[in-house]
């Protein structure tokens, strides 16, 4: 899934140390159950609801939406990058 990338690095920005499960796996999708192919991130479990807490606020951000000046793409106002060219905002 797409925003697992930009989870994870949200949760290392806040210092939260992650684990990637299955980060070159897919590969093996088609041979294995799909959920055995998912990327998944981990957490301590320490870290849990911090984590839950920073990714339920950058998943659920509202703001205005906006023009990529690169590629004239409309993006929500949660995106920091053009989610078409991933050219900064």
């Amino acid at each position: 899934h797409d925003a697992l990338p930009i989870s994870n690095n949200l949760l290392q920005q806040a210092n939260i140390q992650t684990y990637l499960k299955n980060e070159f796996a897919g590969g093996a999708s088609g041979e294995l159950a799909p959920m055995e192919t998912w990327l998944e991130v981990w957490v301590e479990e320490e870290d849990y609801e911090s984590a839950l807490d920073i990714l339920d606020t950058a998943l659920n951000a509202k703001g205005t939406e906006w023009v990529c000046t690169n590629c004239d793409e409309i993006n929500g106002g949660a995106f920091e990058i053009c989610w078409q060219c991933q050219h900064p905002h």
